[in-house]
């Protein structure tokens, strides 16, 4: 639940009792002129009603010129004579310090006078007074019940406090139900941020059964009285297709419209918007502008934008130093991916001086939130006591959980270690399940070992067909042992039919990759065949060495004879 952030609450609540009293302000002119003098004279005879009119003439500019120390003057004497609206308003004063010295505790004075007459405003200002511990001390129980007193009165801004101090267990028990009970009624009076919360209450399904479209109205609403929250929020329902038809301009046009209010949400939105092309047309450098904003507002992923814009060079100039700048804020708010990089920048030295100490505990923040790449990446440190100590079973529960999100490193590595005995007791049915998973995202050397241990029945029962498969795969993708041992199934007609041609084909693309396997199985196999057929096996080899390059390769297993 998003929690709605009040700022300088008293002084807002107090214009919005002027406002609620009806006394807007009106041109200066001769009848209002004339009614003043009227007002001023009953009110310099005792009339509280004319003392409390003068004292909103005054705030307002209403038919004589705006002074507030006139208005407190003329409000004191009103209040006095207990006028709980007169005593509400200078009470705002006193806590503002507008017409009279900032003095909170007469502003606590003030407002518990008019509390005691059963004025709403006044409940809910000495409320916001218990809530701050601003003129008396802190007690958000008392917060509590001056907000609901209030808004029991039908006070849509104390039904909102009221809503919120549900939610967040402040001076009652936490009770999302009752919270969104409040919040419906300030919404329904059309209080945008209660619109907002009671959305949020239907996006989460606290204290509400969660209803997409329910979110939508509310937030809607909310969006169209322009508060940005929500319309950063119904941008991302458009953007996902969450209680709306996926819409991306709509998305778009809603993450500019927060993003124009200053709204970081919105700015970083419209800012992946540009560089991503969604909604609007692609604009990196429009891109950029907004995530610059929103970075410098602190949203984390903008800062890490930034930091990739700086990391790759392709539209900003390349700055090693700005990347791990804005990767560094962006980690220091927990963003697991600029932790990541960071940890990468100082492995490096890239941008910052090396150090092995702080690339590993950069990983660990990040390997702490589940990052997979640097999950796997502190496991190699565990492997290699890279500034750590090395420690075979750390390493082995780190390779676990990015291999279990689907790393392909982790999962070969978890592959070798049980095919090995690193830190573990050997377990070959353990070994071929991770070389699979691996083998099965493309990695090229678990395509190999799994063709090993196919071939030989390890760990899996024993199919030269499925051999041949894996080393195909794998030869086709550049590594030369695969290369060399499809050779050697043709050649000994396993899985596939004998053929000597394929076979020198093969072995001969493997040597010629960097197969330690010897030469001589090749150069005996072309002796098997006839001028021509060399010939057009030599070419082929060819065509397949340019096809089929060699490519860099992990611990190779034993080869199968």
């Amino acid at each position: 639940m998003v929690k709605f952030i009040q700022k300088n609450r008293v002084q807002g609540y107090a214009c919005l009792f002027v406002l609620a009293l009806g006394l807007l302000q009106t041109p200066y002119n001769v009848q209002a002129a004339q009614e003043i003098a009227t007002t001023q004279q009953m009110a310099e005879q005792g009339s509280t009603e004319a003392q409390f009119e003068l004292g909103t003439d005054y705030i307002q500019g209403n038919g004589v010129a705006k002074d507030m120390p006139q208005a407190a003057l003329w409000l004191r004497k009103a209040a006095e004579q207990g006028h709980s609206n007169a005593q509400t308003l200078l009470g705002s004063l006193y806590a503002n310090g507008e017409g009279v010295e900032k003095d909170t505790q007469q502003a606590v004075t003030w407002f518990r006078k008019a509390t005691e007459q059963g004025s709403a405003f006044a409940q809910l200002s000495l409320g916001q007074m218990y809530e701050s511990g601003e003129g008396v001390e802190k007690d958000m129980q008392q917060a509590f019940n001056l907000y609901r007193k209030a808004a029991e009165q039908g006070l849509s801004d104390a039904q909102l406090n009221l809503g919120y101090m549900y939610a967040n267990g402040e001076g009652v028990t936490k009770d999302m139900k009752q919270a969104v009970a409040w919040y419906r009624k300030a919404a329904e009076q059309g209080v945008a941020q209660a619109q907002f919360l009671l959305g949020g209450s239907y996006e989460s399904g606290e204290g509400i059964p969660q209803n997409s479209q329910q979110a939508v109205v509310w937030y809607r609403k909310a969006a169209e009285q322009g508060y940005a929250p929500a319309q950063f929020s119904l941008g991302t329902y458009y953007e996902f297709g969450a209680g709306v038809t996926k819409d991306m301009k709509q998305a778009a046009t809603w993450y500019r419209k927060a993003a124009e209010q200053g709204d970081k949400g919105g700015q970083y939105a419209l800012g992946y918007s540009y560089a991503n092309g969604e909604g609007v047309a692609q604009d990196m450098q429009q891109a950029l502008v907004w995530y610059r904003k929103a970075a410098e507002q602190g949203s984390a992923g903008a800062q890490f934008a930034l930091g990739e814009a700086y990391e790759s060079g392709k539209v900003l100039a390349l700055d090693s130093q700005q990347a791990v700048y804005w990767y560094r804020k962006a980690a220091e708010q927990g963003h697991a991916n600029a932790q990541y990089r960071l940890g990468l920048s100082y492995t490096t030295g890239e941008g910052i001086e090396k150090d092995s100490q702080q690339a590993l505990t950069w990983f660990r923040r990040a390997a702490e939130q589940g990052h997979a790449k640097a999950q796997f990446l502190l496991g190699l440190s565990y492997t290699t006591g890279d500034g750590v100590t090395q420690d075979a079973q750390q390493a082995i529960a780190w390779y676990r959980k990015a291999a279990m999100q689907g790393d392909v490193s982790a999962q070969y590595a978890l592959g070798a270690i049980y095919y090995y005995g690193k830190g573990v007791a050997k377990d070959m049915k353990e070994a071929f399940t991770w070389y699979r998973k691996a083998a099965e995202q493309g990695d090229v050397s678990a395509q190999h070992n799994i063709g090993v241990m196919y071939a030989q029945g390890v760990g899996v029962i024993k199919d030269v067909k499925q051999a041949v498969i894996w080393y195909r795969k794998a030869a086709e993708m550049g590594h030369a042992n695969a290369q060399f041992n499809l050779g050697v199934m043709y050649l000994l007609g396993e899985g596939v039919k004998q053929d000597n041609s394929n076979a020198y084909v093969w072995l001969s693309v493997g040597v010629a990759n960097g197969s330690p396997d010897p030469q001589a199985l090749r150069d005996s196999v072309a002796k098997k065949l006839s001028q021509p057929q060399l010939a057009s096996a030599q070419k082929l080899a060819g065509q397949y060495f340019e096809k089929y390059q060699s490519r860099s390769r992990r611990q190779p297993l034993v080869e199968p004879t």
